[in-house]
C-alpha cells in the first residue's frame, strides 16, 4: 500500500471523470465509484446501481451530513493501492436541476462542507445540482479524502478522517500476511490461492491475448528509450568534486554545479509514444492493464521532468511527486539504526580483487546458476561498485575494489536479488513482469539486502548503516542544499570521499545543487528491507516471481490466475 502519497499527487492520478475501485479491508469487498467534482478532496458518486447497493451494504446509511462517520477504504487506481477515508452519506444532489452548477444561483462559496451548518440546505430547491450519475440510485455525491486532502471550508485537515488515516500505519502488512496465509492454505496443490477458474474473467480471446502482446512491445520499446542511465549521468563530476573539496579546505561552501545529457525524449518521440500507449492501456478491457498504466504514468510524468528547467521550483515539485521524501516514522528507525549499526572504516588493504577479477568471477557464477543470457562488463560511468541492468548487463566500476567478503554479498545482491527476479520476469513473456509493478523498487532493493544479510556467512559491513543513512539524508533533500547535507552526513561519522558519493548519487537529477531538490529513491533501500524483512521464505519468493510491489501483496493470486490462463507461465512456474 502506498503510505506516501498524497492529495496533490493523487489529484493528479483521478482527474475528474476517473473510474475509482473501492475496497472495504475488513470484508474484501470491492466497488466503483466516479470522481465527479471536488479540489481539496474527491466528491465522488457511486458508478452503477449495484455499487450503490454494495456501499449500503455495507456501511448503514448515516441519518444526517454532520454525524456521518468517515469509514477506512482502499482504493484501487493506476496500479496504486492508496489508504483513504469514506463519508458516505449522500448530500449535494438536486434533481429538480440539471447536473451542473448553475450560474443563475447566487451560493457562490457554496460547499458540501457548509451541510453540517444546516442540514436542510441538501434539500433547498435553490442548490444547484451535484448529482452527475442519473441511474444509479443515489442522489449525490460522497466525500472522498486522502492524506493530505482538505475540508472545503476551512480548507483544513479533518480531524475525523485523520484519526481513521492513522489507523493504516504497518496495517497493509498485517493484512498481507492474514491474506497470503489464507490462500496458501486454502490450496496447497498450486501454492498461489486457487486454481485459475476461482478468479473468473480472465481469461483473454485470441484477439485480445495477441493485443496485449503488440502492447507490451510497444511497452518494452518506450521502456528502453528511457535510458535512465543516460539522464542521471553527471558528465562534470570529477571537476565539480574538485572545486567542492578545494572550498571545503578554505572553509568555505560551494555547491557543486552539475551537467548533464541532454533528453532524448522529445526528439526521439518517445514521450509522445508513452502517452499514446497509455491512452491504449487505458481503452483495453484487460486485468492486469491497470499495471502498465501505473508504470506509464510514472514514466510519463518522468519523462516530462526532464524536459524541464532543473533549477525551478516546478522541476523540484514535480521530482518530489515522483520521489517523495520518506515518512518520517521511517526516519526515526533509521536514526535508531545507524547508532545500533555505527560505520565502520573499511581499508583498502582488505579488499584486493581489482575489477578484473571480480570480472572472473561473475562469469563463472554466472554459468554455474545458468543465467546464460546475462554478460558482465568492466565500465567507467557508474556510481557504485557494481550496478545490474535491464539489458542483461551486470556492470562493474573500473576503479573499484573487492574483497571475498564483497563477493559473497554481492553474489546475493545483485545476482539472487536484481538478476533473479528478472529470470522470473523472462518466462512469462512479459515486459511488465521482467521490469516490475509499480512499487517493485522497495521490494526489489529490500530483497536485495536482506539477501546480502542473511544469505552469507560473512555479512559485508556497513549494510544496514548505508541504508539507514540513506533514509535520513533524503529527508533533508527539500530542506538542505549540498553543503548542508554533507555537514550532516558527517554527524554519523562517514569518511568524506564516501559521503561525496552518496550525496552526489542522491543530487543527480540536479543542476544548481544549492537548489533544495534531489532524488528520494534511495529511502527505498530501508523501506524495502523493513518489509522483506518480516516475510517468511515462501513469501520472499513468491515477491520474487511475481515482481509486485506492496501494493499488488493481495494480487498475486488473481495474477498467477492470469498468467497460467492465458498461457504465459505453465504448471511448473
Amino acid at each position: 500500500m502506498n503510505n506516501t502519497a498524497t492529495w496533490p499527487v493523487i489529484d493528479g492520478w483521478i482527474p475528474i471523470g476517473t473510474i475509482i475501485t473501492v475496497e472495504d479491508p475488513d470484508s474484501g469487498k470491492r466497488f466503483k465509484v466516479k470522481r465527479t467534482m471536488g479540489t481539496l478532496h474527491a466528491d465522488v458518486e457511486p458508478l452503477t446501481s449495484t455499487d450503490t447497493r454494495t456501499i449500503e451494504d455495507l456501511y448503514p446509511t448515516p441519518k444526517n451530513f454532520k454525524t456521518a462517520p468517515f469509514h477506512r477504504v482502499v482504493v484501487h487506481v493506476g496500479g496504486h493501492e492508496l489508504p483513504a477515508a469514506l463519508m458516505t452519506y449522500p448530500h449535494d444532489g438536486n434533481m429538480s436541476m440539471p447536473g451542473q452548477l448553475s450560474s443563475a444561483d447566487d451560493l457562490t462559496g457554496y460547499s458540501s462542507d457548509m451541510a453540517d451548518k444546516d442540514s436542510d440546505i441538501i434539500s433547498n430547491s435553490r442548490i444547484p445540482n451535484r448529482n452527475y450519475i442519473q441511474d444509479n440510485d443515489s442522489v449525490g455525491h460522497m466525500c472522498l479524502y486522502f492524506r493530505g486532502s482538505l475540508n472545503h471550508v476551512t480548507e483544513k485537515p479533518d480531524p475525523k478522517v485523520q484519526r481513521v488515516l492513522e489507523g493504516y500505519k504497518m496495517r497493509h502488512f498485517m493484512l498481507f500476511e492474514e491474506y497470503i496465509t489464507s490462500w496458501q492454505d486454502a490450496d496447497a496443490d498450486t501454492s498461489i490461492g486457487g486454481a485459475p477458474e476461482s478468479h473468473p474473467g480472465l481469461k483473454l480471446s485470441p484477439s485480445d491475448r495477441k493485443r496485449l502482446l503488440d502492447l507490451d512491445r510497444r511497452y518494452a520499446d518506450v521502456y528502453e528509450k528511457r535510458d535512465l542511465d543516460r539522464m542521471r549521468t553527471i558528465t562534470n563530476k570529477d571537476e565539480e568534486k574538485r572545486r567542492f573539496f578545494d572550498a571545503r579546505k578554505r572553509g568555505e561552501c560551494y555547491n557543486p554545479i552539475f551537467d548533464h545529457l541532454s533528453e532524448e525524449y522529445t526528439k526521439n518521440g518517445s514521450l509522445k509514444e508513452a502517452k499514446d500507449l497509455l491512452d491504449d492501456f487505458r481503452n483495453f478491457d484487460c486485468f492486469i492493464s491497470e499495471f502498465y498504466i501505473g508504470r506509464l504514468d510514472y514514466l510519463v510524468t518522468f519523462m516530462e521532468l526532464m524536459t524541464m528547467d532543473k533549477n525551478s521550483q516546478a522541476y523540484a515539485d514535480k521530482l518530489y511527486k515522483l520521489y517523495p521524501v520518506p515518512d518520517p516514522h521511517l526516519v526515526d528507525e533509521a536514526k535508531r539504526l545507524v547508532m545500533k549499526h555505527p560505520f565502520e572504516k573499511v581499508d583498502e588493504e582488505d579488499r584486493p580483487l581489482d575489477a578484473k577479477a571480480m570480472k572472473a568471477k561473475m562469469d563463472e557464477y554466472i554459468k554455474k546458476v545458468g543465467y546464460d543470457k546475462w554478460k558482465v562488463y568492466i565500465v567507467d560511468d557508474i556510481a557504485p561498485r557494481m550496478n545490474i541492468k535491464d539489458e542483461y548487463k551486470v556492470n562493474i566500476n573500473q576503479d573499484a575494489k573487492f574483497s571475498e567478503r564483497d563477493f559473497e554479498g554481492l553474489i546475493q545482491h545483485e545476482i539472487e536479488g536484481h538478476v533473479g527476479r528478472r529470470f522470473y520476469g523472462d518466462k512469462t513473456g512479459l515486459m511488465i513482469f521482467r521490469n516490475g509493478l509499480m512499487g517493485k523498487n522497495w521490494l526489489d532493493e529490500g530483497m536485495a539486502i536482506w539477501n546480502s544479510l542473511n544469505r552469507v556467512d560473512h555479512p559485508k559491513p556497513n549494510i544496514i548503516f548505508n541504508i539507514s543513512l540513506y533514509a535520513i539524508l533524503t529527508w533533508y533533500l527539500d530542506k538542505l542544499d549540498f553543503c548542508g547535507l554533507f555537514d550532516k552526513g558527517l554527524e554519523y561519522g562517514v569518511d568524506e570521499d564516501t559521503l561525496w558519493k552518496k550525496i552526489s548519487r542522491m543530487k543527480r537529477f540536479s543542476n544548481k545543487t544549492s537548489c533544495l531538490v534531489g532524488d528520494a529513491y534511495e529511502a527505498d533501500y530501508l523501506k524495502g528491507y523493513l518489509e522483506v524483512n518480516k516475510m517468511n521464505d515462501n513469501q520472499r519468493d513468491l515477491v520474487l516471481k511475481y515482481q509486485v510491489g506492496p501494493e499488488q501483496f493481495r494480487d498475486i493470486p488473481k495474477i498467477h490466475s492470469f498468467l497460467k490462463v492465458n498461457g504465459f507461465i505453465d504448471k511448473d512456474f
